[in-house]
């Protein structure tokens, strides 16, 4: 059989035959986790960290588990391996603790090795707990863990490298109970993790309520524009909140502001524009000779430091190329 080439692939397209034939990976597409919490016990996050070593390519593996809305971290470990095992027992044991009950919790982690591990999935199945995971190499989807990590890395007592696990511990004991009863974080209204998690948040801002109003009392001139309040903790905390609607423009709110002549005149009270134009220059600014010779007829004056000066509002164009670019200025001729 012969034909013409582009014959025979119009052929082969109407029986759906030209195609890549390759088998090629497709991607799935993953959706941004929305993830909510208005209370404690509602939503954690959790991941894994690297610790340091006492000799090169030796790690210890720092397991945490922590609370979205409170910061409070529920659980922690340290192995000298990571291992969907281990984390098992972490999670089983923190829920325990924490007394969650089935459908109560989101537990939400990025896609390592542990946390994608069917032996991690079945637990949380078992627990009537849902699972929920960041996109690949989003970290923006684990901001908690993240934070919470860089606060531990960046302490000034924290070492370049643990000289054992029982080392490695030993300061993550002192580091977690540091960050869940003594630190104000600025995230919950400078309330520590355990005032939020514990319920304690209302009562600690009741009491700082109390000691504004005495220092209001006694010093009212401190306090310019309303007697003083605390801080009040966020209603709810979001991962990825979804955005928000534009807001509608209102109808009788111009978008764009016109300012008057009388403004124009304000302003330009002190300048003189001098228009030359040059035929070889591409950028030139063409006068007035080259619109309405109508526009260069005006009555209005003006009194500069120069004395009486008629007032010009021309149409100056700056031409760039093939595009023309119109505007009115205001010109003083400036009587001499």
């Amino acid at each position: 059989m012969r034909g013409y080439v582009r014959t025979m692939y119009r052929i082969l397209a109407d029986s759906q035959e030209v195609r890549e034939r390759r088998n090629q990976l497709r991607h799935p597409t993953y959706k941004k986790p929305e993830l909510l919490a208005t209370a404690p016990n509602q939503v954690w996050s959790w991941d894994i960290t690297k610790l340091l070593g006492p000799a090169k390519w030796t790690y210890f593996y720092l397991y945490v588990i922590l609370d979205i809305f409170s910061r409070c971290a529920v659980g922690w470990m340290v192995a000298s391996r990571e291992s969907a095992e281990l984390a098992k027992r972490l999670i089983r044991e923190t829920v325990e603790k924490q007394g969650i009950l089935e459908n109560q919790l989101i537990i939400h982690s990025d896609r390592g090795p542990s946390m994608k591990s069917h032996g991690v999935a079945q637990l949380l199945g078992s627990l009537g707990v849902t699972k929920s995971h960041s996109r690949p190499h989003v970290s923006n989807d684990n901001p908690f863990s993240e934070s919470q990590f860089k606060t531990l890395k960046y302490r000034p007592d924290f070492p370049d490298r643990f000289g054992s696990q029982e080392d490695a511990r030993s300061f993550c004991q002192n580091f977690f109970h540091w960050y869940n009863d003594e630190h104000y974080h600025s995230g919950i209204a400078m309330l520590t993790p355990a005032m939020v998690h514990y319920g304690l948040a209302d009562q600690v801002l009741a009491k700082r309520q109390q000691v504004l109003d005495v220092a209001y009392a006694h010093h009212p001139e401190r306090f310019v524009s309303k007697p003083p309040s605390p801080a009040q903790q966020p209603n709810a905390v979001w991962i990825n909140p979804p955005p928000m609607p534009d807001k509608p423009n209102d109808a009788n709110q111009p978008l764009v502001e016109i300012i008057g002549p009388e403004e124009v005149i304000a302003e330009k009270s002190e300048l003189e524009i001098s228009l030359q134009t040059s035929a070889n220059d591409p950028g030139r600014l063409l006068g007035p000779t080259d619109h309405d010779p109508s526009l260069n007829n005006t009555n209005t004056q003006i009194t500069t430091d120069r004395g009486e000066a008629p007032v010009l509002d021309m149409p100056v164009t700056i031409a760039l190329g093939d595009k023309r670019y119109t505007n009115f200025v205001t010109q003083l001729s400036q009587t001499r």
